[in-house]
């Protein structure tokens, strides 16, 4: 193996393996968090979160995915002797670092300034205060994660991510031992942000002196070439957050606090397709610039049936054990949300197969013309939002973002057909389906089995099936996985 290839498979690995270890964190802690403030004060928490996510995208604005393409063309002309190579790493390094900086610092401000003049209670303003510096954090962790995955330090982010929450675990335990309240949980949550921040700041400043940089000119074309990824990415934000705000305005703190635990679980769940399509996007884009067709199709149609075997037996999974899911997360209070889990769960599994289509659109580069899509979906789920969340409360945004992810699979599918040469196969997804199904029937009907044991069972009789009705055959998966490191 080259070393090329093995510092590719290094990171892999540490990826897949340290995001596991990490989403089991996230989870863990999210059950400390909740069975300690119970559905009332997690609503508040909940709000507060989602009202300075949506600033907190729209502040990204694409920048995350430029900055890793910049920092991807250093070194790939071989004209440039190594100290200019330096010399253009170091400009960009700067100037991206300046601009992500001070427009997170703008759009964090404003966060601010909207909760204050907002409607809504003094907890909820002051919680947003708070999370304003948290995700301020969090915005140039993003922006030192790219240096690190660009030099193949991926062990750096992850040290660094784990480090944070397993503080934050010891944090949260001591709350609930010292009953501590509530604003010192989300004072907690915000220290360890800032934590995951200082780890990778002090590694990265070992190798790059990164300062502040004003060269204005280099940050329009900057903002010229993202606005489509991030016009998008604002798109996307506002029907995948906002029912939360709406759900808050007609309805109590409490189903806020049930809902917002339910979406903390889907959103653990949907950081699994992009460290896969982290690992394949470059294939395809190799072969899209290669015109290799063959192989273009070939990669495209595994990475589909891969991830929509593995989204079947998750979406099954939330609608057999919603309710068991959601007391071991929450305890008795949180069993409702149960039912809002088994809804959610369907969205999962349509946006793991989405995901798929969405970031290709940038490989096929055909992001302006992918806007109506993201636009017509934002207006579709504000109409559902507006007209299903005062009569049906929390199971009218859970519908909603069901029906959104589904149209947003359905429309990228078609989108994708119209502006390249793929043709999609679909037969597989029946035998998937149908293992899906049984492991479903074992699951809802066997109640005197352990949770767990039975969780056990139930994967080992779904991956059983897959490989008895020929769903996917262990060559393909073979070829795919050998595809990780070419």
């Amino acid at each position: 193996m080259s070393e090329l290839k093995k510092k590719i498979f290094k990171q892999f690995s540490w990826q897949v393996l340290g995001r596991l270890l990490i989403n089991i964190l996230a989870l863990v802690n999210l059950s400390l968090c909740v069975k300690y403030l119970g559905p009332q004060d997690y609503g508040y928490f909940t709000l507060g979160i989602s009202f300075v996510q949506i600033f907190g995208i729209i502040a990204d604005f694409g920048l995350y995915l430029i900055t890793l393409d910049y920092l991807g063309r250093v070194g790939q002309s071989t004209d440039d002797h190594q100290g200019e190579q330096n010399a253009k790493k170091q400009f960009l390094l700067n100037n991206l670092f300046s601009l992500r900086f001070f427009a997170a610092l703008i759009f964090y401000v404003i966060t601010a300034l909207a909760a204050f003049a907002s409607g809504y209670p003094d907890v909820v303003k002051n919680t947003i205060y708070i999370f304003v510096v948290y995700f301020f954090s969090l915005t140039l962790v993003q922006f030192l994660s790219a240096i690190c995955q660009k030099d193949f330090y991926a062990e750096k982010i992850v040290k660094a991510d784990i480090a944070s929450k397993v503080i934050l675990f010891l944090l949260l335990l001591t709350i609930r031992r010292l009953d501590l309240g509530f604003y010192l949980l989300v004072v907690f949550y915000t220290i360890s942000g800032l934590l995951n921040f200082a780890f990778l700041f002090f590694y990265v400043r070992r190798r790059e002196m990164i300062k502040f940089s004003f060269d204005f000119s280099f940050w329009l074309k900057i903002i010229k070439k993202i606005w489509p990824l991030g016009l998008a990415a604002i798109f996307n934000i506002i029907y995948f957050k906002v029912d939360t705000l709406i759900l808050a305005h007609y309805h109590s703190t409490a189903e806020v606090g049930l809902y917002g635990a339910v979406y903390r679980v889907f959103e653990a769940c949907i950081a699994i397709p992009p460290l896969f399509l982290g690992l394949i996007l470059p294939q395809l884009a190799a072969s899209q610039m290669n015109n290799d067709y063959n192989r273009f199709q070939n990669i495209f149609q595994r990475s589909f049936e891969f991830l929509a075997l593995i989204a079947i037996p998750i979406a099954f999974l939330c609608l057999a054990k919603g309710r068991e899911i959601m007391e071991i997360i929450g305890g008795d209070k949180f069993i409702p949300a149960g039912r809002l889990l088994a809804i959610i769960g369907v969205a999962i599994g349509f946006l793991f197969v989405g995901e798929l289509f969405k970031q290709v659109v940038v490989v096929i580069e055909k992001q302006k013309q992918a806007l109506f899509l993201y636009f017509t979906i934002m207006v579709l789920s504000l109409g559902g939002y507006f007209l299903f969340i005062p009569p049906y409360a929390a199971e009218g945004a859970a519908w909603v973002t069901v029906f959104s992810e589904f149209l947003m699979l359905l429309l990228s599918i078609i989108f994708f057909w119209r502006y390249s040469r793929v043709k999609i196969k679909f037969l597989f997804l029946s035998k998937g389906l149908i293992a899906g199904l049984l492991m479903y029937l074992f699951l809802a009907y066997c109640h005197n089995l352990n949770f767990y044991l039975s969780l056990l069972i139930g994967g080992g009789l779904y991956c059983i099936l897959i490989v008895m009705l020929k769903a996917i055959s262990r060559k393909e998966v073979q070829e795919l996985l050998r595809g990780f490191i070419k």
